[in-house]
């Protein structure tokens, strides 16, 4: 998170972050932990001033994802959405954004099927995400 640095780990279906303090989220870690070792989970960042993530970090059960960027000087670039896919197994992911200006984002949740991805966030509009949730489904 912008001026704090990495907050404590949440659980699934947790929501992550800051609410109404308008602090950028910058980067996400993703801890993969399952009963499964035959699937991978991948996720990847859009980011102000700077778009799509070129590809997709991937991890398998006990390890981790890291997306969007930490303390890097010259590359602030808050992130704006996430797109999250299961790569092998059934089910998939559900989750929602908190975003500057708007708050949680309207609707449904976006759960999909596992080989679809999840978006949450806003592209193209210039605003930073908050907070966030997500779970396996």
């Amino acid at each position: 998170m912008q001026n704090i640095g990495w907050m404590d780990w949440n659980c699934d279906g947790e929501w992550a972050g800051t609410r109404d303090r308008a602090l950028n989220l910058e980067a996400v870690r993703i801890h993969v932990n399952s009963v499964s070792d035959y699937f991978k989970v991948c996720a990847k960042a859009h980011r102000s001033n700077y778009g799509w993530d070129d590809h997709y970090e991937c991890a398998s059960n006990g390890h981790d994802i890291q997306i969007g960027t930490t303390g890097t000087i010259g590359y602030y670039n808050p992130m704006e959405a996430m797109r999250i896919y299961i790569d092998g197994a059934t089910g998939g992911p559900d989750g929602n954004a908190y975003v500057r200006n708007i708050g949680w984002l309207p609707g449904p949740t976006y759960f999909v099927n596992f080989w679809e991805t999840m978006e949450i966030g806003t592209t193209g509009r210039g605003l930073p995400m908050e907070s966030f949730w997500i779970k396996w489904v």
